[in-house]
Order: C-alpha cells, then structure tokens, then sequence
C-alpha cells in the first residue's frame, strides 16, 4: 500500500479518478511563489515606496530609495523594509480577498457550510475557484520563503508554524478535493489580516498614526467574529458534526486507526490553527489593554532596538483614558 493509496485519503469506495485535481498540479506551485516574490521585490520598490512618501514614513528621494531598495536594501534596509513588507501583504490579502470574493459569488456553501460534505468528494471546482486557491498556496509558500530575508519579529516561529500548517492543509484539501471548506476559511481569515496590516501601515506613518487605533479596533471586532465566532462555531462544528453524517456515516474523527486518515489529519490541523488564533488573540487583548491604559499601541511582537516611531502609535490626548 503506498502513500497515495485511495483508501487513506478518500471515503469508502471513493477512487482517484472521481477526484478532479491532480497532485502532479501542485509541483508548480513552488515556482509561482518564486515568481510572486521577485515580482514583490519589484512591487515594494516602485509603489510601496510611494506610499511610504505619502504617508511621511520615508525622507529620502523616490529614486534613491528605489535604487537602494533594488540594491539589496529589500535584505537589510530594516526601517523601510519593515513598510513595505506590510504594504505588500496588504495588497496581496486584499487582491486575495476581492478575487475570493469573485469566485465565490455563486457558491451555495457561502449560505449553507452543509455544501462542502453534500456529494462530497465529486465536486467540480470552477476554473475560478482553482485559480484562486492555486494563488492562495503559492502567496504562503512564497511568505514561507521569503521569511529568511523579511523583518524578524518576536513571533517568528509562530508564523513559520502557522504559514507550514496552511500549505499542509491546502495541499491535502485540494488532493481530496475538500476546496469548498477551504475556500471559507481562507476568505473569512482574508478579512482581519487586511485590517490588520492597514492598521499597522497607518503606524508607521507619521502624518496617520492618530488613525491607527482605530482600525486596530475595527480589526478586533473582525477578528472576533471570522476567527472566534465563524471559524469554531460554523466551520469546526460542521466539519465535527455535519461532514462524517454527510460523506460516511460510519465514520469517526477519534477513531484513529479507521481509514481514511487524511481527513482526520486535516481536523486535528484546523484545530491547531485554531489554537494558533487563541495565542494571536492573546497578544490582541495585549495592545488593546496597552492602548486603553497608557494610550499608545505597541507591536508587541517587534524587537525592544526598534526605533520609537516604528513601534509606538500615538493617541490624541483628548482621546485618551484617564
């Protein structure tokens, strides 16, 4: 029995020719991230630089930051790198958010989850769909890589853990053709992370720091109700209570010697992914103290060597809790 067998990834008399995507599709992925991340380099040095004028954050020239940014700045200029690097995620989460949003504008799981497990696995993902969960894995793989030569933050590893859990759970979602499930969770977990690096960009920006902690909030709100509320009580119960009844009723997620044991892999990762938010929502609740008592907010994930004005984010003193 080799590592493909149908039997430990698919349900009962489920064979691979039923299923649409191929694993050989997910080679090329890897080189789409490398080409996402030359393209960012580019993207950083031409339009995040822009913003990061506008918005007072950087002093020098467009063209001699530009031509120190190419030159190898994208590795050690830390103050701007640290801009730019969210002004890419930013973009890169929003594009992913508007075109999920696109894909899934006549997708009947969007209003019932019960979809993803109904006639499961013999779902015919649209061109779409593909495209986007293909753009999906290829930006986490490239956060992945670039990770050696980003902005070093205290949660490092953490990330690192959470960006290797998001590509085991995509991989093995699109070789199962469990996409349906997936694309909820990445459209909904799009949301806050968009927030949350406007929010940020707004920070580090001298002339818009005062706007920050507003977004943050806003961010807060989202994150609550995509992460704590939908992801637990919408996702994780249907895929605890609904998916088994819907696919192979005889089918237990803690029996772990039943076949298949890919799906019950994939539960117990969107579990750790959970866990990963509860962690995240503590270093939240954190800021959101921080700002309520001294009335400034502090990535509290950045190095204590930072410069000030990277880290701190000043509020009015009319709007500040006494």
């Amino acid at each position: 029995m080799g590592i493909l067998d149908a039997e430990l990834w698919l349900p009962r008399d489920v064979q691979w020719s039923q299923i649409p995507n191929q694993v050989s599709e997910l080679f090329y992925v890897p080189i789409l991230a490398i080409m996402i991340i030359i393209c960012r380099i580019f993207y950083e040095a031409f339009i995040g630089i822009i913003f990061a004028r506008l918005l007072g954050y950087e002093k020098n020239s467009w063209l001699y930051s530009v031509k120190n940014y190419l030159f190898f700045g994208f590795i050690t200029n830390r103050r701007l790198k640290k801009f730019v690097e969210c002004f890419f995620r930013a973009s890169a989460y929003l594009f992913l958010f508007l075109f999920g949003c696109y894909a899934l504008t006549d997708a009947i799981w969007v209003h019932d989850v019960k979809y993803c497990w109904i006639d499961y696995p013999r779902h015919n993902p649209t061109k779409r769909i593909r495209l986007y969960y293909i753009f999906q894995m290829a930006l986490y793989w490239s956060l992945l890589l670039s990770s050696i030569i980003d902005i070093r933050r205290n949660d490092f590893w953490i990330h690192i853990l959470h960006h290797s859990l998001t590509l085991c759970l995509l991989s093995m979602s699109w070789i199962i053709n469990s996409i349906r499930v997936g694309t909820l969770i990445l459209v909904s977990h799009d949301v806050s992370d968009i927030l949350l690096e406007l929010s940020k960009l707004l920070r580090y920006g001298p002339r818009t720091a005062k706007y920050a902690p507003i977004v943050f909030i806003l961010f807060s709100f989202c994150w609550v109700i995509t992460r704590l509320i939908y992801f637990p009580f919408v996702i994780l119960r249907s895929a605890l209570f609904d998916a088994a009844n819907l696919v192979q009723p005889d089918y237990s997620l803690f029996d772990i010697f039943q076949r298949p044991y890919v799906p019950r892999i994939m539960f117990y990762l969107l579990l750790l992914l959970m866990a990963l938010n509860i962690y995240w929502t503590n270093l939240i609740l954190r800021v959101i103290i921080t700002v309520i008592r001294i009335g400034n907010s502090k990535d509290i994930r950045e190095d204590d060597d930072d410069e000030e004005d990277d880290n701190v984010v000043n509020i009015p003193a009319h709007k500040k809790v006494q």
